[in-house]
């Protein structure tokens, strides 16, 4: 009785685990394909220029040093001289509401620019990208302006400076 029912649990653990891969292929291949139609791969030369004086632009920073298992991304303040640089001269480039990401010369803003960074950072948060990458871009967008309105107001900027941690860390700004 005992040998039966260690071969079914034997059996159901299998069955488990052959249902967790499938899942983990399925969700990349989904990844793969909205990602492919509609944003770069991962890429080495990532570049977020962010609000400097922003509390939440501060906190998605340290986010980012936290989740960025290959330490691609470096960062530049869009208030620094290399930030604008980056950005270019145009007004939209140099808007402090607004994330720019700087992928091998070429700029994304928004909510694209969010979306690219949560595929950048990897897994899990690739797939909650995919998920809102959905979203028709004239919605994320609108939803991005609306909480870049209000971002002061929300999230108090208690620094000069986002805190850096390791030597690690200190080298990926690049102001």
């Amino acid at each position: 009785m005992i040998h039966a029912l260690l071969f079914v649990l034997a059996i159901l653990v299998a069955i488990l685990l052959v249902i967790v891969t499938l899942a983990i292929v399925f969700a990349r291949a989904v990844d793969r394909l909205l990602w492919d139609i509609t944003f770069p791969a991962p890429a080495r030369d990532v570049i977020i220029l962010y609000d400097g004086e922003c509390g939440l632009c501060d906190s998605s920073v340290q986010f980012v040093l936290k989740h960025d298992r290959t330490s691609a991304i470096r960062f530049a303040p869009l208030q620094s001289q290399p930030g604008r640089e980056l950005a270019g001269n145009s007004s939209q480039s140099t808007n402090l509401s607004t994330v720019v990401l700087w992928i091998n010369g070429r700029l994304f803003r928004r909510s694209d620019a969010a979306l690219i960074i949560l595929r950048q950072i990897g897994l899990p948060w690739s797939l909650a990208g995919s998920v809102f990458a959905l979203i028709p871009k004239r919605l994320r967008d609108a939803a991005y302006n609306y909480v870049a309105a209000h971002r002061h107001a929300w999230f108090p900027f208690h620094g000069a400076s986002c805190r850096l941690g390791t030597s690690e860390d200190k080298a990926r700004f690049l102001a």
